[in-house]
């Protein structure tokens, strides 16, 4: 696929800790996952799954805190922040306070592993299972994940700010949201 636009951000590895936005698709952006109602996201049976396996990311992952999580008709945003766990996490970064900016260290010619990193290894193992039980409970679901997933890697304090009034507010946002394709 050489014409295959690269999501990943190049150069930078999803091992270091931070706090990184993530926005994960179903495929054709069908919606499985409920309706809005009033505002507020209803999640059906396959949402609740989607909901449930999400909660249960820090159970089996070491050093990450789930900041802010919505699940939406046909995608779901969560923001991780992924601590600090080593003195070469402290010494890849810039700035002061827990969600500080991130600065790689590594040189521009590094080679980095995407499946190994922790970041992709998270969304890759939260896809899989989400897809598992709902393959499980419901056999004839059809249901599928759009291919990779979206991130941003936290900036600034403001840009934290600024994705968590976003995923607070997806759902009150949804008639105007551009994964909306209903």
């Amino acid at each position: 696929m050489k014409n295959r636009k690269l999501i990943r951000k190049q150069n930078y590895s999803y091992n270091l800790g931070g706090s990184y936005f993530i926005t994960i698709c179903i495929k054709d952006r069908k919606h499985y996952f409920g309706e809005i109602v009033n505002n507020k996201m209803k999640l059906s049976d396959i949402g609740k799954i989607a909901f449930d396996v999400w909660n249960d990311i820090p159970n089996h992952n070491e050093n990450i805190e789930l900041i802010e999580f919505v699940v939406m008709p046909n995608h779901v945003h969560g923001l991780i922040f992924m601590d600090y766990k080593n003195d070469d996490d402290i010494d890849a970064i810039e700035g002061e306070g827990d969600r500080r900016p991130l600065r790689n260290k590594y040189p521009s010619n590094y080679k980095y592993d995407r499946i190994n990193e922790k970041i992709p290894k998270i969304i890759r193992s939260y896809k899989s299972t989400v897809i598992r039980i709902i393959n499980q409970k419901f056999p004839n679901s059809r249901f599928k994940w759009q291919r990779s997933y979206y991130d941003q890697i936290i900036k600034n304090e403001q840009h934290f700010y600024n994705v968590q009034n976003y995923i607070n507010n997806n759902p009150i946002n949804w008639v105007h949201d551009e994964l909306n394709m209903q």
